[in-house]
């Protein structure tokens, strides 16, 4: 079973692919954080990912309002949604072998804060989170996480 977890976002979408004891890791970045500029570095990139790991299963991490100073900015879930869609559009569009599931936040990591669960998510599958670069670790670390949940799913 090959399982490609995806943490999109608007200027870095990363992608993992878990397959038996193997972990691969890619970053696409965007030129600008706008939803246009990832749709296209998307449409340019996602296909070949795809052709080369033919996942069974894409898990694309599903959005949720964040509060950032007490306050929800509901503009950036729009935008980090409209991503995710491109995302699974494109998996569906391009390679319709994989079964594509969305869940949100607090069902693949629960209610423990995002430090925490990448640390332990790390020690767990012998994650050496040090060789991504600190602008991509975060992102790294949630789709190897959505990676490894859709895998213990399945």
């Amino acid at each position: 079973m090959r399982v490609m977890g995806v943490d999109p976002d608007l200027r870095y979408c990363a992608f993992s692919v878990v397959s038996g004891d193997s972990l691969e890791t890619s970053i696409f970045e965007a030129p600008r954080r706008e939803v246009q500029a990832m749709i296209e570095v998307l449409a340019e990139k996602l296909p070949g990912l795809l052709d080369i790991h033919q996942p069974d299963l894409v898990v694309i991490e599903g959005q949720q309002i964040y509060l950032q100073g007490g306050k929800a900015r509901p503009d950036d879930i729009l935008k980090l949604a409209q991503v995710a869609g491109a995302c699974a559009a494109l998996c569906a569009a391009h390679y319709c072998k994989p079964k594509i599931i969305i869940p949100k936040p607090g069902l693949w990591k629960g209610q423990v804060p995002k430090i925490i669960h990448q640390r332990r998510l790390c020690e767990k599958h012998g994650i050496e989170h040090t060789d991504w670069p600190k602008k991509h670790r975060s992102h790294a670390i949630d789709s190897a996480g959505l990676a490894y949940w859709g895998l213990d799913r399945c």
